[in-house]
């Protein structure tokens, strides 16, 4: 499982299955954005609130479509 630490507390990665093709992913109860399954690569859509992301595709795995969600978001610095 992954996590990230924010503001002093570790928060692990969650995924909740909207659909066959489509996850909303949070860091703790913070939802970051949503992740869809397209047929050969991963794309990512960030929340207003968290980063404001338009879709982002080309992402060989769920973790970094993720992962780019979060350091967009300015969630931390790897």
């Amino acid at each position: 499982m992954y996590s990230i630490i924010l503001d002093g507390k570790v928060l692990d990665f969650k995924y909740k299955k909207v659909n066959e093709f489509i996850w909303a992913f949070y860091v703790g109860d913070i939802r970051v954005g949503r992740v869809f399954k397209m047929k050969h690569h991963w794309s990512c859509v960030g929340d207003v609130t968290t980063c404001n992301l338009y879709p982002v595709e080309g992402f060989k795995t769920r973790y970094h479509a993720s992962e780019f969600m979060l350091k967009a978001g300015g969630f931390y610095n790897k």
